[in-house]
């Protein structure tokens, strides 16, 4: 499974989709992960 972008929505998801035996890979336009909505700091 290719999980287009990493929000928070879409790591929860993958993590589910990976416990239950699918390999997941993550592809992120931006430099960090989670979304905009998390801060930085």
């Amino acid at each position: 499974m290719v999980l287009i972008g990493a929000g928070v929505i879409g790591l929860e998801l993958g993590s589910v989709w990976s416990r239950l035996g699918a390999e997941v890979t993550c592809v992120e336009y931006l430099s960090h992960i989670g979304g905009v909505g998390i801060d930085m700091e």
